[in-house]
């Protein structure tokens, strides 16, 4: 059977999204390809939404659309129920806050006439849900950044909307894990990447929208636990990789967590200290790379510094920096504010170091913070 013989299913999870879910089912029904079903799976709303969504069927009966309600179990039980009852060869993701551009289906199914593809995902762009407004337009993934050696550094390709997958791949790798209440997306496609090849529509096909409801980055500490839990499942897989590997995914993980701790939890030293471990191991992960290793593990790519030509990637592979430009790139491969880390750009020498609010502390104490994260 060919692809276009094959029928999309649109799996649509939602909770309490009454004044937003009829935008994501309008973008379905305008598709150039449009799925022949739309499964939506509600979490237990009480605001409305299914009433919301009896009236937008009402008004389009030719297209199906099954509705089925649960009590509230989280976002990967939904989906999950939406996988199972899908009744199409593929199943397409769309998260109710969400809306897909009018040739998303279209241009993804055609890169799936390579049967060996058992995913494919595209770009985004955050917009405003009042008022349409175009907030961010992230940079496009690179095309090997499904590659499982990267994704188990860290995701570089896309929230669940951008995401169309064969079905039977996901029965294959069981779904969404119930378990984790954060990134459970990101530990989905790290184990879709161990079962098959995955490809990428380079263009933004989708709008992440923003709005009033709540987000998993209202809740800091259930993201952190999610972070440590996906490093411990795939501890062993890790394991496997090369050492580069080893170090880069170790890296970002204290880039990450820095990062949750500095911007949604306050907790200043605590990051700086995830920070210190990341530098330190990316500068090692930098060492024990071939020359462009590191550029092909964790490019950080398309990024550059205003004035300088060289991506920021190039700059991890040669370390041990002499010029302060260098050494302000090695720090940038952590992806963190430098105003932050330093305070004086001269890091051969007694180098001090400060936190907000004007405060300097020496290297000993940053070193200090930065073996109390890796006991952390």
């Amino acid at each position: 059977m060919t692809v276009d013989q094959e029928r999309v299913s649109a799996v649509v999870p939602t909770y309490q999204r009454a004044h937003l879910i009829a935008d994501a089912l309008d973008s379905v029904a305008g598709q150039t390809w449009r799925p022949f079903e739309i499964v939506v799976v509600d979490d237990g709303s009480t605001d409305g939404t299914k009433d919301a969504v009896a009236a937008w069927a009402a008004a389009h009966p030719d297209i199906p659309v099954r509705f089925l309600w649960q009590e509230n179990a989280g976002g990967n039980a939904a989906r999950n129920a939406g996988i199972a009852a899908a009744r199409g060869a593929f199943v397409a993701f769309l998260d109710s806050d969400d809306t897909w551009d009018a040739t998303k289906t279209e241009k993804q199914m055609a890169v799936f006439s390579d049967p060996g593809i058992g995913a494919v995902y595209c770009g985004l762009r955050e917009t405003e849900a009042e008022t349409g407004k175009t907030l961010h337009e992230p940079p496009l993934s690179a095309p090997d950044a499904a590659t499982l050696a990267r994704l188990l550094v860290r995701d570089e390709t896309g929230p669940t909307s951008a995401w169309i997958v064969r079905k039977t791949v996901l029965q294959a790798v069981g779904g969404f894990d119930p378990d984790l209440r954060a990134r459970q997306d990101w530990d989905l496609w790290i184990r879709l990447a161990a079962q098959t090849r995955i490809a990428s529509v380079p263009e933004r096909l989708f709008s992440l929208r923003h709005h009033g409801g709540p987000r998993t980055a209202s809740d800091p500490t259930r993201e952190l636990r999610a972070y440590r839990a996906i490093r411990a499942k795939n501890a062993t897989l890790l394991a496997k990789h090369p050492l580069p590997v080893r170090l880069a995914a170790r890296a970002a993980f204290h880039r990450r967590s820095g990062r949750v701790r500095l911007r949604y939890m306050g907790q200043r030293w605590r990051a700086l200290g995830h920070y210190g471990v990341a530098i330190a191991l990316w500068l090692v992960h930098a060492k024990r790379s071939a020359p462009g290793a590191a550029q092909s593990l964790e490019p950080n790519h398309r990024a550059r510094r205003p004035g300088n030509s060289e991506p920021l990637s190039t700059a991890c592979v040669s370390p041990i920096s002499r010029t302060n430009s260098q050494r302000r790139r090695v720090m940038a491969c952590a992806d963190m504010p430098l105003s932050f880390l330093m305070r004086s750009p001269r890091l051969a020498g007694p180098t001090w170091f400060q936190q907000p609010g004007g405060a300097t502390f020496p290297p000993t104490i940053f070193a200090f913070c930065a073996t109390a994260a890796v006991c952390n």
